[in-house]
């Protein structure tokens, strides 16, 4: 799955309802940054538009990945993680 955060997409490695594990880079997503999901998508599929408030919670040590946890999921958010089996 691919997310939007500020028009930028990553790919979620993996993913449940309570947060995501993205390819990322730290610097753009550092630990402790409160950040909004505005985009879900599955593959390379246009993003559905959702509203997940989420923070960055770790960074792996070598730096390719990032965890954040969902603080809040906005009802198509939820919709959207149903489908797809969340």
């Amino acid at each position: 799955m691919n997310i939007m955060i500020n028009g930028q997409r990553y790919q979620a490695d993996e993913w449940s309802f309570g947060g995501f594990l993205l390819s990322a880079d730290p610097e753009d997503l550092p630990p402790g940054a409160l950040v909004c999901i505005d985009g879900l998508a599955p593959s390379k599929k246009k993003a559905r538009t959702v509203s997940i408030r989420a923070r960055v919670v770790r960074a792996s040590e070598d730096g390719a990945h990032v965890a954040l946890t969902c603080l809040h999921l906005d009802d198509d958010a939820f919709q959207v993680l149903a489908e797809l089996g969340g």
